[in-house]
């Protein structure tokens, strides 16, 4: 059985035959085109039954992904309370590190890396030294796109930027 790249082939050869003898169909290349017709339709419903099944088992595997996120995150949140209770109780009995009988140690230490910064949350960035701001330049692309559609043909080329061709999609109905 051919595979849908050959059907490709058999088709655009068959187009250039049609073109060849001015439109003309002779009763060979319409039984022909019928036989490929048939074998692309059940190709291409191949295909559509295929893509239809991927698509559910990714919704599925998405569900799913996302139930273990929620088992995840319940367990992060109960690891994180177990962990402020433990350390909660050594801080306020001034008991830096406990090692219990089966040899599990707690200690309580300082995080390491830079100390946290608190900036005033009433002052703005534009109300400090410019050495203590940070500025981010970006392309205006709204603005760059506006300014080609206003250019011509000739300027365009000129110009340091130009509108790329939209891409396709394949759609299943």
């Amino acid at each position: 059985m051919s595979k849908l790249f050959e059907i490709t082939d058999e088709i655009l050869a068959a187009y250039d035959a049609i073109v060849d003898f001015d439109g003309e169909l002779s009763e060979e290349m319409e039984a022909k085109l019928a036989a490929i017709q048939a074998v692309q339709a059940e190709k291409l419903d191949s295909f559509f039954y295929c893509i239809r099944k991927a698509e559910m088992e990714e919704a599925a595997a998405k569900a799913q992904m996302e139930q273990w996120k929620k088992k995840a995150d319940a367990r992060r949140k109960a690891i994180d309370w177990l962990k402020n209770a433990v350390q909660t109780h050594l801080v306020s009995t001034g008991s830096p590190k406990i090692t219990t009988p089966n040899g599990n140690t707690f200690a309580v230490q300082k995080n390491g890396g830079l100390a946290p910064l608190v900036i005033d949350p009433t002052v703005k960035p534009h109300e400090v030294a410019e050495q203590f701001q940070k500025v981010q330049v970006m392309f205006d692309t709204d603005a760059i796109r506006k300014y080609i559609a206003e250019l011509g043909k000739e300027e365009q080329g000129e110009f340091f930027a130009k509108l790329g061709e939209k891409g396709v999609h394949l759609r299943l109905r």
